[in-house]
C-alpha cells in the first residue's frame, strides 16, 4: 500500500469515495493505492486548525481492501506530517453505530484512546404528528436563502467560536450554508440585522433532518418557538403529512420541545455512540 497526499491533479482517483459535507468540512486529504493493482482503495480527511492541531473527520477503505494495512498506513502518515508541523494532538470524532466499520480497532491500533463517549438517540415523527403553535410571528424571521454571505459568515464564526468555549456538548458547529435546505430553513434576524439564531433542516426524498436549533440572544425563548412557527408551517405547506422528521435533540431542553411539538408522537429511530479519541 502507498499513502499521498490528494491534490486537484490526482483528486479524480479519490474524490467518489469522501461525501461531498467532508470535503467542505476539511482541508487536508490523504489517499492510499494499492500498489499491485493501482487503484485507489482508501481516504483520509482532516482538518488543520490554526495552531496547526489535527482533527481526523473522515477514514474509509474500500471492503475489498480491507484488513491489508491501507488504514494503518493513512493514519501512520498522518503522524508523520503531525510531526513535521509539531502538533500537539490527533484526534478523530468517531461516530460508531450497528454496522461496525473497524475504524474504532483501527485507532485504538495505532495508538488512540478513547477520552470521552455519548449516546446519540435519534428520534422521527410523521410531519402530521407536529402541532406547529397558531401564534403570530413577533421576531423577523427570513429564509436563509435570503441573508447575505456577510450576516451568514458572522452567525457562523459565533455559534463556531461558542462550540468552541462551551463544553456541554450542546453547540453543533456549522456547515457551509449550501448544505442546508434554502426554502425550508430559516434564521433570526435582530434589529440592528445581525442573524442571531437558526434552524436549519436537510430535505432527502421523504424525510426532513432538524440539523439546528439555536438561538443566542435575550429573547432566546420568543425567537425560538417563531422559528419553530415559521419553518414548522412552511413544511406543512410544501410536503406530505406522511413525511417523516428526523430530529436528534442534544440537550434535555430541545428534547422538551421535540416531544410537546409532537405530542409525544416521536418515536426513538436509532442510537449511535460518538466516541473522542486522542492521539
Amino acid at each position: 500500500m502507498q499513502t499521498t497526499l490528494i491534490t486537484e491533479k490526482n483528486a479524480k482517483m479519490f474524490i467518489e469515495a469522501i461525501p461531498q459535507e467532508v470535503i467542505s468540512a476539511s482541508n487536508l486529504f490523504l489517499g492510499a493505492i494499492d500498489e499491485e493493482t493501482d487503484t485507489a482503495c482508501g481516504v483520509l480527511a482532516a482538518i488543520l486548525d490554526d495552531d496547526n492541531n489535527i482533527l481526523i473527520t473522515f477514514i474509509y477503505v474500500a471492503e475489498q481492501f480491507r484488513r491489508r494495512g491501507a488504514g494503518t498506513e493513512m493514519i501512520g502518515a498522518i503522524k508523520e506530517i503531525a510531526e513535521r508541523i509539531k502538533a500537539d494532538e490527533i484526534s478523530c470524532i468517531h461516530t460508531r453505530t450497528t454496522d461496525d466499520d473497524g475504524v474504532y480497532e483501527l485507532l485504538e491500533r495505532c495508538g488512540f484512546e478513547m477520552f470521552d463517549a455519548a449516546t446519540v438517540t435519534t428520534y422521527e415523527a410523521k410531519l402530521s404528528d407536529l402541532s406547529i403553535p397558531d401564534a403570530k410571528v413577533a421576531s423577523k424571521i427570513v429564509p436563509i436563502k435570503s441573508i447575505t454571505d456577510y450576516q451568514w459568515n458572522y452567525y457562523s464564526s459565533k455559534i463556531n467560536l461558542i462550540e468552541k468555549e462551551d463544553d456541554s456538548g450542546n453547540i453543533i458547529p456549522l456547515r457551509s450554508r449550501e448544505k442546508y435546505d434554502k426554502d425550508h430553513s430559516f434564521v433570526c434576524i435582530s434589529d440592528d440585522d445581525r442573524v442571531v439564531g437558526s434552524l436549519l433542516v436537510n430535505v432527502q426524498g421523504s424525510e426532513i433532518s432538524l440539523e439546528e436549533l439555536q438561538v443566542f440572544e435575550d429573547k432566546t425563548g420568543r425567537m425560538t418557538l417563531d422559528l419553530i412557527i415559521k419553518a414548522g408551517k412552511k413544511a406543512k405547506k410544501d410536503f406530505p403529512p406522511d413525511t417523516t422528521v428526523i430530529m436528534n435533540p442534544y440537550s434535555d431542553e430541545h428534547k422538551k420541545v421535540m416531544y410537546k411539538l409532537s405530542d409525544g408522537h416521536a418515536r426513538k429511530r436509532s442510537e449511535t455512540i460518538v466516541q473522542w479519541m486522542i492521539m
